[in-house]
């Protein structure tokens, strides 16, 4: 079992971030699908935001986090 902590100590006005993790059992090859995806966050906080069971899928040795800085409102 994983357990992923995200803590976001700096925000900037009219900003999102989406967070989403991926699974591989080699690091070349992963998953389609993703893992877990977190609801999108708009303030600062540090919380365990993800815990991935792989128990259904025992050959996962692997996580990858991506995320994603997504603006609204004014042009950049």
């Amino acid at each position: 079992m994983f357990q992923i902590t995200l803590g976001i100590t700096e925000i900037v006005e009219e900003q999102v971030v989406d967070v989403i993790t991926d699974r591989s059992a080699d690091r070349v090859v992963w998953a389609a699908n993703p893992v877990a995806a977190v609801p999108q966050k708009l303030n600062q906080y540090t919380a365990p935001v993800v815990v991935v069971d792989n128990s259904s899928a025992p050959s996962v040795r692997c996580l990858r986090v991506r995320w994603q800085v997504n603006r609204w409102g004014r042009a950049s």
